[in-house]
């Protein structure tokens, strides 16, 4: 990642927080999860419905650590309070989000 991508206020990876996940079969996608700020979901047959909808950092914290087998240790949590993409903090729905990247 460059200077501008991790540093620049309109970067996205400083104004959202994005998993994502393809799933296959052979060489098809049929699936992806999408966990964009507040929200999951699991795009699949052209439907994207709302899986879970986060009101806390734990609760996000650990649908990342189940869906996408990603653990955050207590420095990268704490890391996380306080900022712009903070759960307490959002103001951006994560299906608005995902209306504008198309997804």
């Amino acid at each position: 990642m460059n200077i501008a991508t991790s540093q620049s206020p309109s970067s996205l990876f400083l104004n959202l927080v994005v998993c994502t996940s393809v799933t296959y079969d052979g060489l098809t996608a049929v699936s992806r999860k999408l966990l964009v700020n507040n929200e999951y979901k699991v795009r699949k047959d052209g439907k994207a419905p709302i899986i879970e909808r986060f009101s806390s950092e734990r609760s996000r914290v650990d649908a990342i650590e189940r869906e996408f087998g990603i653990i955050l240790d207590s420095e990268e949590m704490e890391a996380i309070m306080g900022t712009k993409v903070a759960v307490e903090n959002s103001t951006m729905e994560g299906n608005s989000v995902l209306n504008i990247l198309n997804i």
